[in-house]
């Protein structure tokens, strides 16, 4: 009995399914033309072919699948996120900006390129935005993200009051809350958090990293 397309795709799918378990991306390219050789309008199937590029750092092509896929706009995201690792930052812009919606990793996203453009205002309220609707284990790395972006507000003057609820807990934290103060004039405060920063970090380091005096040494004169 002759194997049915239906059965084909099942078989495909099966393979994809067990190289996206694997992170085979190679292997994940393969199986996705596969699909699409049988179905080529399934998006699904392109989208994992772009993100296995994309993981692989290879931009470029990514880009080409995209177009070659005609699913620009479904794949406006991935589309964004290639022009914004290839420093094309309007670009990544526009496209982000086609999103009516945007799922909560294109929000992410649109404030990392909020940044990348020196739009500190509208990248604040959407850190803030994001930071007020979202918890998970990133919630650290948007602080940090929060507090870079009102060093760049205060250094602008663009505003002198910005009061960032953040996690003292971490060195990096500390390091740009001291910069925002620095950059407001508050500079014995900006003093006692940098002497924070570096208790934190020599502790963090020694005792979570088991770093060696002489990498502690490194990192600790950054701050300083």
């Amino acid at each position: 009995m002759a194997e049915t397309k239906e059965s084909r795709l099942s078989g495909y799918y099966s393979e994809l399914k067990k190289f996206i378990e694997a992170n085979n991306y190679a292997k994940i390219i393969k199986a996705s033309n596969k699909i699409i050789s049988e179905r080529p309008d399934e998006g699904k199937a392109w989208q994992c072919k772009v993100v296995a590029h994309i993981q692989q750092s290879q931009f470029d092509d990514a880009l080409t699948v995209i177009t070659k896929s005609k699913l620009t706009d479904q794949l406006a995201f991935e589309k964004a996120y290639c022009l914004y690792r290839k420093n094309n930052i309007h670009g990544a812009w526009e496209t982000i900006s086609t999103l009516s919606d945007p799922l909560p990793q294109a929000r992410e996203l649109k404030a990392q390129i909020l940044y990348r453009l020196e739009r500190y205002d509208e990248c604040y309220d959407m850190y803030r935005d994001i930071l007020r609707n979202t918890s998970d284990d990133f919630d650290l790395e948007r602080q940090t993200n929060m507090a870079a972006v009102c060093v760049n507000r205060a250094t602008e003057k663009q505003s002198k009051d910005d009061d960032v609820q953040i996690d003292d807990s971490s060195y990096e934290l500390l390091y740009n809350g001291a910069c925002h103060l620095i950059a407001v004039g508050r500079t014995e405060e900006a003093l006692k958090q940098l002497q924070e920063a570096e208790k934190t970090c020599r502790q963090y380091l020694t005792e979570e990293e088991g770093a060696s005096e002489e990498e502690v040494t490194d990192e600790v004169a950054i701050i300083r």
